[in-house]
């Protein structure tokens, strides 16, 4: 009974949807994962790959607004690298109407609901993209893992199991100014912002999120100080375990986890 209600305190507080929604976040909450389904709880229906992915970006980017500016020219042009199945350029467009998308999801089959649902919501001028951004153009082996932690694989990834993806480089595209990118892309942002530094002063904000892997040198100190150079301040936000010195991570599972806001002042 307990655990019932914290999960629907986790509604309520967390995701902050009014309470006529909290019969469809309820039932998000209940659906068993890696089971694709639909829900309504934006407004209108979305299509989604696994309940509890939809519901931890639901709360972050609709929920706690993670994403609100105000841009500073009429028609905007962002940038999503790792749109997943589109709630950031759902959110985006409904914040930007005017503003123009383009989106990047490399798994083939997570493509491939991000196409139905922006076609479905007839969101205009989003360009979407089934290519993996790296620091080159080619192809690459990804672990397509079903959900939100899909990533390009190094060679140390043989045990897990890999389809071949295209690849585009961040630094080709950052040739106008980019009012908003955001880069999702489990553990390749920094060697990606690293190789297109000299051309970040062309974006505006930036969210990035860093994924450490236990196992894998650290490489946090490198893409700050990046960000740093490019003439960003940035707004750092993570979680910790209850018991940071005790807590065991085994090799290949994230050990660090950060959400990174960057603005120029």
């Amino acid at each position: 009974m307990l655990r019932r209600f914290a999960r629907l305190l986790f509604v309520a507080r967390t995701l902050r949807t009014k309470p006529g929604r909290w019969p469809s976040a309820w039932r998000l909450l209940q659906t068993p994962r890696f089971q694709p389904g639909a829900t309504s709880l934006c407004g209108p229906e979305l299509r989604f790959v696994d309940a509890a992915t939809f519901l931890s970006a639901y709360s972050a980017i609709f929920g706690q607004d993670i994403f609100r500016f105000q841009a500073d020219q009429p028609f905007p042009y962002f940038i999503d690298c790792g749109a997943n199945i589109g709630l950031s350029v759902l959110y985006l467009k409904q914040r930007h109407p005017n503003s123009t998308v383009v989106a990047f999801e490399p798994d083939p089959s997570i493509f491939q609901v991000l196409q139905e649902n922006v076609h479905r919501l007839n969101l205009q001028n989003v360009e979407l993209r089934n290519q993996a951004i790296w620091d080159s153009e080619g192809e690459m082996a990804f672990y397509a893992e079903g959900s939100d932690s899909g990533r390009l694989l190094s060679s140390g990834d043989i045990s897990l199991p890999a389809v071949k993806v295209p690849t585009v480089s961040l630094r080709d595209l950052l040739d106008r100014q980019v009012d908003f990118l955001k880069i999702d892309i489990e553990g390749a942002e920094t060697q990606v912002l690293v190789n297109c530094s000299d051309r970040l002063h062309q974006v505006k904000r930036l969210f990035v999120e860093y994924h450490s892997y236990a196992g894998q040198q650290q490489t946090l100190h490198i893409l700050v100080s990046t960000l740093i150079n490019a003439g960003f301040r940035l707004l750092i936000d993570g979680s910790t375990p209850l018991y940071p010195f005790l807590q065991q991570f085994p090799s290949g599972s994230l050990d660090m986890l950060l959400n990174i806001f960057a603005y120029r002042p």
